[in-house]
């Protein structure tokens, strides 16, 4: 039993060491950083500025006195973003996707 303890010791601190280069060098390849953005903090982005344009089209107008399409298309939207965004994104993103919408954008609906 002698002899196999050295060498289960030598594979144990060689596995370790290749799982340390191997993930340093993984890095190197694929950095993880905060620019990085998901799927759905994309289509969040997306949802947020699409909502906004409709909002900044009829700035003094509710609900009753804007046009059917786009109020329809408001509420989906809102829809989609309470459910998918608000339900799936941690609060520090969702705070800033609301702080970076385009707010250049007052174009009418979609």
């Amino acid at each position: 039993m002698a002899v196999r303890s050295p060498l289960l010791i030598v594979a144990v601190i060689t596995a370790i060491v290749a799982a340390f280069f191997g993930s340093v060098a993984l890095r190197y390849i694929e950095p993880i950083g905060d620019d990085i953005v998901l799927p759905l903090e994309q289509r969040c982005i997306d949802v947020a500025n699409r909502g906004y344009a409709i909002h900044s089209a009829y700035p003094d107008m509710t609900l009753e006195e804007m046009p059917v399409d786009d109020v329809r298309r408001m509420l989906e939207l809102d829809e989609i973003w309470m459910r998918e965004c608000v339900g799936g994104l941690p609060p520090n993103v969702i705070i800033d996707i609301a702080n970076n919408v385009e707010r250049n954008q007052p174009a009418r609906g979609e």
